[in-house]
């Protein structure tokens, strides 16, 4: 046991180290956790109002249950998507896995101090609950067993989610030679996972859906059926208990249920600490080793390979080419290019059809062309700080950033190629974007201005995403997965963007009051592109001497 807790302090220690070794100085510090603070608040804050709003509606039909289950499977399904990666670059494809082994640890203390690693990590993700789990408590009226209750649901939900991937991953390195594929390995693990969490969106969507709510009576009717949490499915077992223990936290039914909870996480613990002795082992060793195919060019194909271009058109190819060849950046950043086509399909998937009628006549309707653009830039703006391809563009070459600094480019030429690449990229969105508009039969001029809004703030949020990245990008990292996820920058990139969001907002709002909303759009379009002006400047003036400095 002194092992594995001398390991696991190491393995998070680590992790910490890993996070913050790219931030040099007090004053970089305080603006991590200022614009890590303010990303949570910005997520937390409507998930307590929700909650809020509808705690009385449900109480008064008896289904309190609802608002938290609700909160509970949605956060483990989160915690499943995006820890599904990190579970198989921490467990199999980080560089200490190697060096470990012939030391006289035993694999499931690596398995475990490993897992203890990322169920930190999802703590600081979770955090965005809290509030919204303690309004509850105060709006129901909760003693302090609820509290007490609450720490320990927080502390074991991550845990279900986290040991489904870890099992997963054991399985398939075991009874595969996936691992010989590593490139492949990891992106179908990580789209499986997403593909996995999306469905169960989608299955909860229908069983919501398939509930007729067209008045009150048979809202009433639906209701007095008995509690709708009984019925709905989870493949997080755990969300249930945690439910029950927290909602029924004043009776025995409370009790019995924090209990369950416990020796549930217990037995989850255990199965995973002998899976470790059976499984982990025999997958994880030679695990350093790959395939690959040798082929022998004949002189008219290495001729065809070498081609004249510009130092800016050749950066940017190869700015493109890591990002596609690379798995970690795959499902980390362009995935991520495609959100809108999530956001918009699954409600159809899920049945929510004659919703989505209401947004068409909305849409198509005349004179909420400005509200349109104004939402539309808003939710374009959350969608590239989100993809991470700016905010990571240097720390993505991690060690072989001293090899480009003897290569005979300018650092601007360097910077404006990531910038670009980082652009055209973005601009998938837009377009996706655009395109939904085109579907729900939006006026052309309105599209066209759409889209111009975007590209705009696509500009701006990718230049500034690079600057920020350059002054503090995160260098040392054993798997390219640290390289993205594990990078401060995208936080830090997404506060901005929340601050130019919020005073959008309001110079938006003010021009809007003083005259009409046209000035008000006007205003902050004028801003935006004073912005990107500014913010150019910066980055061929500022960013490229930082880059050089750069040891």
């Amino acid at each position: 046991m002194n092992k594995l807790w001398i390991l696991t302090k190491f393995f998070l220690k680590n992790f910490l180290h890993g996070l913050t070794a790219s931030l040099k100085g007090t004053g970089q510090k305080v603006a991590t956790v200022i614009a890590i603070l303010i990303l949570l608040v910005s997520i937390a804050v409507p998930i307590t109002i929700l909650i809020s709003a509808i705690y009385e509606p449900l109480v008064q039909l008896n289904q309190k249950e609802l608002i938290l289950g609700t909160l509970f499977n949605a956060a483990s399904t989160v915690v499943f998507i995006f820890g599904i990666t990190g579970i198989i670059s921490i467990f199999y494809f980080s560089q200490d896995v190697e060096w470990l082994l012939p030391l006289p640890i035993k694999p499931s203390h690596i398995v475990i101090g490993k897992f203890l690693t990322l169920l930190f990590y999802e703590y600081i993700i979770l955090a965005c609950i809290v509030p919204a789990v303690l309004t509850y408590g105060v709006i129901s009226g909760a003693g302090i067993i609820y509290y007490l209750y609450s720490i320990v649901v927080f502390l074991t939900l991550p845990i279900i989610p986290i040991a489904y991937g870890t099992i997963l991953s054991f399985v398939l390195m075991r009874f595969t030679n996936l691992s010989k594929h590593k490139d492949a390995f990891k992106v179908i693990v990580g789209f499986l996972g997403i593909i996995l969490g999306l469905s169960i969106n989608v299955v909860m969507q229908r069983m919501g859906n398939g509930f007729k709510v067209d008045n009150p009576q048979d809202i009433q009717a639906i209701f007095g059926q008995g509690s709708i949490f009984d019925r709905m499915t989870t493949i997080f077992f755990n969300v249930k208990f945690s439910t029950y223990a927290l909602t029924e936290s004043s009776t025995g039914k409370g009790l019995i249920n924090i209990g369950l909870l416990v020796l549930v996480i217990a037995i989850v613990m255990l199965v995973l600490y002998k899976l470790a002795d059976t499984l982990y082992i025999k997958g994880v060793v030679g695990i350093s080793e790959s395939n690959s195919n040798k082929k022998i060019l004949s002189s008219k194909q290495k001729e065809n390979l070498l081609k004249e271009n510009s130092q800016l058109v050749t950066w940017m190819k190869r700015e493109v080419k890591v990002l596609l060849r690379t798995p970690s950046y795959v499902i980390n950043c362009i995935s991520t290019l495609v959100l809108p086509i999530i956001v918009f399909v699954i409600p159809f998937l899920g049945g929510a059809s004659n919703g989505m009628g209401e947004v068409i006549k909305l849409i198509s309707s005349t004179g909420v062309s400005l509200i349109i653009l104004a939402g539309y830039a808003g939710i374009m703006a959350f969608f590239v700080s989100a993809n991470a391809i700016a905010s990571t563009a240097i720390s993505r070459e991690g060690q072989e950033i001293f090899v480009t600094k003897y290569l005979p480019t300018t650092k601007k030429t360097q910077l404006l190629a990531k910038v670009y690449v980082a652009i055209l990229l973005s601009s998938i969105t837009n377009l996706i974007c655009a395109l939904g508009l085109v579907i729900f039969k939006a006026n052309i001029l309105v599209v066209i201005g759409a889209f111009l809004a975007g590209e705009i703030v696509i500009t701006l949020i990718c230049i500034l995403g690079v600057i920020i990245d350059t002054y503090a990008p995160k260098l040392e990292w054993e798997s390219e997965q640290q390289a993205v996820k594990n990078n401060l920058n995208v936080l830090k990139t997404m506060g901005v963007t929340l601050l130019i969001i919020i005073v959008s907002i309001i110079l938006y709002v003010a021009g809007s009051l003083a005259v009409s909303n046209l000035l008000g759009i006007s205003i902050v379009a004028i801003a935006l592109i004073i912005g990107i002006v500014i913010s150019y400047k910066i980055l061929v003036n500022k960013a490229t001497l930082r880059l050089e400095k750069i040891e």
